[in-house]
């Protein structure tokens, strides 16, 4: 695989573009897929590095949480955390710190067992009450040593999200639910009251730093309602990102996702965020990919390299402005491109191609007509230009439900497919199904077709 230098990947990666300016930019045929769109998770240190380009992960998932690192009240222990960081900087990738998992011992409800992560990890604490009030003592003392921790390191944390998926019961119960009171904008008020309390900290130790709203999840309609009343109820005011998990599955079995669901998804979240002036703000997809295989069977490679690179495509070309895929090397199967176990990075699944494939085929490509239907039919195209070489123009297109063909004008001489494959356009049409393939209307000379 053809990867960027170091200086194109240090290049942006503080770019703060709005939806509503790369929305313009992509009606206008001119906006560029940025290297920082592309994000990971990594499910453990002991994983080899990924041999795949991405400038940015999340710390979601990476022994990293709150109820990790404060071992004891004012008690710190950030080993793990500075491996990660160890890493990242090794490779030129900056991070994401996604606050979740209340220590038990400040936890308001510390015997809840059904809470993810550990016992009572997800309640708030009790110093901060049902309505936003309360000292908030525990969690800012909390930002305030893992903020300092990460100044004395030269700041590699620089975007900081303020919950992960608050509307699922098992990662965030507002107190209001416990006590049974939970009229708007009750249940937002505590989040809020810690976003307001984590941005005035980091912002005091880093101005260039970047807040991200909490990122809820559920299609369609269960992220994009939660966050109209975050932002309704405020929250807005403590965030510089609108950040979300793309997952658009139903969670049962046989029913497998559909990427072009997103589609239908991200405009209803644009739709949200546009309401509650907050068009400014770019929009994060901190989180997606197939999801759990346990809970749909959705567990056939070919699928899932499919889903990669459709899901990928259209959410750059919906204006997210970057996305962390979930995850590389996760071992029950939700999205992982990492074969393991072997040592080498390289063994990767077949959708690990199709990762490489399409970072390859898109990055630095200049989106000249935004993915969309053809009249009638289930076909999809996108296409794109390059100042380098002279004149670059190629096409990524597929069908959604069956083989069929796609009829190619003469400038296009060759097409690849996820896997690397290069063949010469000799007919007028050529096979098209549920894998994107690229045409291109000469060699990219940096190897796009190439792994």
């Amino acid at each position: 695989m053809v990867l960027p230098t170091v200086a194109w990947a240090q290049n942006g990666l503080l770019k703060r573009e709005g939806s509503a300016t790369i929305g313009h930019q992509i009606e206008a045929g001119e906006y560029v897929i940025p290297n920082t769109f592309f994000g990971m998770h990594i499910n453990s240190l002991s994983t080899p590095w990924p041999n795949a380009y991405f400038a940015n992960q999340r710390l979601e998932g990476s022994d990293v949480n709150w109820w990790n690192l404060e071992v004891g009240p004012g008690k710190y222990d950030y080993t793990y955390l500075d491996q990660w960081i160890a890493l990242a900087q090794q490779h030129n990738v900056t991070l994401t710190y996604t606050f979740a998992g209340v220590p038990q011992f400040y936890s308001s409800v510390p015997d809840d067992a059904t809470c993810a992560f550990n016992t009572g990890a997800c309640h708030p604490p009790k110093d901060l009450n049902e309505d936003g009030s309360g000292t908030d003592a525990s969690f800012q003392n909390f930002v305030t040593d893992l903020v300092r921790h990460n100044a004395a390191l030269g700041n590699p944390i620089q975007y900081w999200e303020m919950w992960n998926e608050p509307d699922q019961a098992k990662l965030w119960i507002p107190t209001c639910v416990v006590l049974n009171n939970c009229q708007f904008p009750l249940r937002y008020a505590q989040l809020i009251r810690m976003a307001k309390d984590a941005s005035a900290i980091i912002k005091a130790a880093n101005p260039n730093a970047l807040i991200l709203t909490p990122a809820p999840v559920g299609y369609i309609d269960g992220a994009t309602i939660w966050m109209d009343n975050y932002l309704k109820a405020g929250g807005g005011q403590y965030a510089d990102v609108i950040s979300f998990h793309g997952y658009v599955n139903r969670w049962v079995m046989g029913n497998f996702p559909f990427a072009e669901n997103e589609d239908k998804f991200i405009h209803e979240m644009k739709g949200v965020v546009a309401r509650n002036g907050q068009q400014a703000k770019p929009l994060w997809v901190s989180e997606g990919g197939w999801g759990n295989i346990i809970l749909d069977g959705f567990d056939n490679a070919v699928l899932q390299a499919a889903f990669l690179a459709r899901y990928t495509l259209l959410l750059q070309s919906l204006g997210i402005a970057r996305s962390y895929w979930y995850q590389w090397d996760q071992p029950g199967g939700a999205g992982t491109l990492w074969q393991g176990p072997a040592a080498a990075a390289g063994n990767m699944r077949l959708a690990g191609y199709a990762y490489n494939s399409i970072v390859n085929w898109t990055m630095g490509a200049t989106l000249t007509s935004a993915c969309t239907t053809l009249k009638r039919t289930t076909v999809w195209v996108c296409k794109y230009a390059r100042s380098t070489p002279a004149n670059y123009q190629a096409i990524i297109v597929w069908d959604t439900r069956k083989s069929s063909t796609y009829g190619v004008i003469k400038k296009f001489t060759q097409y690849c497919d996820l896997k690397g494959n290069v063949t010469a356009v000799r007919r007028k049409t050529v096979h098209i199904g549920i894998w994107p393939i690229l045409l291109e209307n000469g060699n990219l000379g940096q190897g796009a077709c190439q792994q």
